[in-house]
């Protein structure tokens, strides 16, 4: 989305390891320290630091367990009036979100961003936004994406952080699936509110005006033969930019994609057509000096432009799943990405010891979304259900299903 507002800078600031701030108020309070966000506790040196050295894992000298509460005031300008508002927390732990002390929901993902409507509490004027982060209580021991040996169990919000504004119709779940046969993409989109239209365009290619119904929409644009196929050789992008006006509003999307078929025959992987060898690595996220990835894209430019010049053309995420921005730099450099779901163990079904069908179902949802948030990404070319994994088979096998059937731009593995 192009129009927000932003929230980055200062906050107040309350670090709570005892869990007694929901007690005594700070969902409402102007909070007494302050820090500067996007930033983890520990980066911001906040709590009290330990001596403590360790030689197994990564030593955080600010390791800390609970929540930790965040406050700021914010002033919704009048010509937000009758928009959607949304608070996005582009990379953080479990959160509860309250403004003016009432209290709009929680959000566990560890892999996806966090999105609450604001909409009817957000009104034109000055608000109190609060935010309790917690690290402390996840559905699933969380992989590398917690682990004290990787990213560390670090607390805060790190990336984006900002209340998107949108007409009330508007869309949603945004998905581009090429076809390399005809150099054409077949874009599907959720019309929230009542019928529209659309102008879709990829520049120099091709530019319709699409008429939408309420709903799930489908259409088609052809690129032709001068559009370049996207490979690690190759790493052609192209943009696909949205508009949609209501009431004197424009709504503007901007999505990036490549054309590319990454598919298997019995004994090879191919990427469009041609036989390609995976020359991989395994990572964990692991950024020692700030115990948590970074969600800038230079970065990732960096760390996986060293790892391409080495002939690196492959990353698998143990058990974790990187932010927007690592996908971004993989579609720029040309490396097929494998995000996993944060997980190791085993998969129990129905009358298996020790079976948890809520954990297991916190799995399965945090894979659709993964896939909904960055499928569209042309270095998203295999995803695994996680790391060594024991148990049910055809359990794994329904999960895995019920990816494939609502997106085959991937591969997938148990």
């Amino acid at each position: 989305m192009t129009d927000y507002i932003e929230l980055c800078g200062e906050w107040g600031f309350a670090l709570d390891n005892d869990k007694k701030g929901l007690d005594e108020g700070f969902a409402t309070a102007a909070l007494d320290d302050t820090i500067c966000l996007p930033t983890t506790v520990s980066e911001a040196k906040k709590g009290v630091p330990s001596d403590r050295r360790e030689d197994g894992f990564l030593t955080d000298p600010y390791a800390s367990s609970g929540y930790a509460w965040f406050s700021r005031e914010v002033d919704i300008p009048a010509d937000t009036s009758g928009c959607l508002l949304t608070l996005l927390l582009e990379r953080t732990r479990a959160s509860t979100v309250w403004v003016d002390g009432v209290k709009v929901g929680t959000n566990n993902s560890l892999c996806a961003p966090h999105r609450y409507d604001v909409t009817s509490l957000c009104t034109v004027g000055r608000h109190r936004l609060t935010v309790m982060t917690d690290n402390s209580s996840y559905p699933v021991p969380g992989g590398h994406m917690t682990s004290p040996d990787t990213q560390t169990n670090w607390n805060g919000i790190t990336g984006k952080l900002r209340i998107e504004v949108r007409n009330p119709v508007h869309l949603e779940n945004i998905r581009i699936y090429p076809d390399i046969s005809d150099r054409s993409i077949t874009v599907r989109a959720e019309l929230c509110g009542e019928s529209a239209e659309l102008s879709a365009s990829v520049a120099g290619f091709a530019e319709e005006k699409i008429p939408l119904c309420s709903g799930e929409n489908e259409f088609r644009l052809v690129l032709g033969d001068k559009a370049e196929l996207w490979s690690e050789h190759n790493p052609a992008l192209y943009t696909l930019e949205l508009s949609l006006t209501q009431n004197g509003r424009t709504d503007s999307y901007r999505e990036r994609f490549g054309l590319r078929c990454f598919s298997a025959d019995e004994k090879n992987f191919l990427i469009n057509g041609k036989r390609t060898f995976l020359r991989g690595k395994h990572d964990g996220m692991i950024f020692p000096m700030t115990g948590y990835a970074p969600t800038d894209k230079e970065s990732w430019l960096r760390v996986l432009g060293i790892a391409k010049s080495y002939g690196i053309n492959h990353y698998r995420f143990h058990t974790c799943c990187p932010p927007e921005a690592a996908f971004d730099a993989a579609d720029e450099l040309g490396i097929y990405m494998q995000p996993e779901l944060p997980f190791w163990g085993t998969v129990t079904t129905d009358g298996d010891e020790g079976h948890n069908p809520a954990a297991q179902q916190y799995l399965i949802d945090e894979g659709f979304r993964i896939l909904r948030e960055f499928g569209n990404h042309p270095s998203f070319a295999l995803m695994s259900l996680g790391n060594e994994l024991w148990g049910s088979r055809e359990r794994l096998n329904d999960i895995l299903g019920g990816y494939k059937a609502i997106d085959r731009r991937h591969l997938y593995t148990q």
